[in-house]
């Protein structure tokens, strides 16, 4: 109601506190999103698929993600890996892979990556946030801050 003041505590009740899901950076990720959101059917179907059509970029594409959202980091890396084998330029690939290499703590790789996505397209707006987001966290770790970034 407009004017009254909310008792002390009352927004901790209904408002959802989520910890930081990297043990690496203490950045939260949420998981708990992650986790809640359809994708893992979708993923697994692109999987059965792609035993019948290993080359097919989108199926690749497809379950590289699933194994991101469900936290199988190393797995969509090595997905996104062996999509840049064959398709070198693909920036949804290096934009996966920079993720994936931010949720493992290799933050230099990372940077690369992203730089490197954003040489072939250099408006990715996925592309110039995560860099933008690493470089913050390089700063912070000139600054004197490792232990909490990771870098």
């Amino acid at each position: 109601m407009p004017g009254a003041a909310a008792a002390p505590g009352l927004v901790a009740v209904f408002a959802r506190f989520a910890a930081p899901d990297d043990d690496v950076t203490g950045w939260g990720y949420f998981a708990w999103y992650r986790q809640a959101v359809p994708g893992t059917i979708d993923a697994e179907l692109a999987r059965l698929k792609l035993l019948s059509q290993p080359d097919d970029p989108e199926l690749r594409h497809q379950v590289a993600r699933g194994e991101y959202n469900n936290d199988n980091f190393e797995e969509a890396a090595r997905l996104y890996a062996e999509l840049l084998v064959t398709r070198p330029d693909d920036v949804r690939a290096l934009e996966g892979l920079a993720g994936c290499m931010r949720r493992l703590g290799r933050h230099r790789a990372e940077i690369e990556l992203w730089d490197r996505a954003l040489r072939r397209s250099p408006q990715s707006v996925m592309a110039l946030g995560g860099r933008a987001v690493a470089f913050a966290r390089l700063i912070a770790a000139l600054l004197g801050h490792e232990a909490a970034v990771g870098v």
